[in-house]
């Protein structure tokens, strides 16, 4: 199994070819209660080839699978923050090219449908698309806010247990001096030679 780590932005769409009987994986950091829509589909969609499909989040739980299918497109919002990885896997004896998108947060979302439901205006439905960007904007900045604690405590231990073992590699360092001086004087002494 090859794994391919990712960075997707708000919306991306890949074309890749997949070595016959492999299965590619492709991750997205995203954080928790996010939108996430995948859509996958093989470009030859007249031959006999097929595909599986499986969505796993960090903790290795499958979220989402199907196959042996020609295309497939699902949603979900995610329940925990991390990784999340869509895996592809050829089925066939041939290599199989396969188109893939991912689009996740507000990018995911149909406003279209949300202006009929409440008959909203175009500005109106701007505004709506606006403050739900916001409201992920600062979702990501706490998630940045609460890795940044993470990673200052983690630096602090360590840094902490680099001063403690630093003070005892010197404190040993010491004692083997002392311990090889007074050797070397009384090895001396007894030699007569001071």
């Amino acid at each position: 199994m090859k794994f391919l780590l990712a960075v997707f932005l708000l919306s991306s769409a890949y074309e890749v070819i997949i070595p016959r009987n492999e299965k590619l994986c492709f991750g997205e950091d995203i954080s928790a209660d996010t939108l996430l829509v995948c859509e996958v589909h093989m470009r030859d969609m007249k031959s006999h080839s097929t595909i599986s499909i499986s969505l796993i989040d960090k903790d290795g739980t499958i979220l989402h699978q199907k196959g042996p299918v020609k295309e497939d497109k699902f949603s979900l919002i995610s329940t925990n923050a991390g990784s999340h990885s869509l895996c592809i896997q050829n089925n066939q004896p041939m290599s199989s090219v396969v188109n893939f998108s991912i689009t996740s947060g507000v990018a995911a979302k149909d406003y279209s449908n949300l202006s009929l439901a409440k008959d909203l205006k175009e500005s109106e439905r701007r505004v709506e698309k606006m403050a739900e960007s916001m409201k992920e904007i600062q979702k990501e900045l706490q998630t940045i806010k609460d890795r940044d604690a993470e990673m200052t405590y983690t630096n602090e231990t360590i840094q902490s247990r680099v001063i403690i073992y630093s003070f005892i590699t010197i404190v040993l360092l010491l004692s083997l001096a002392i311990l090889q001086m007074m050797y070397l004087k009384r090895f001396l002494k007894s030699k007569k030679m001071i």
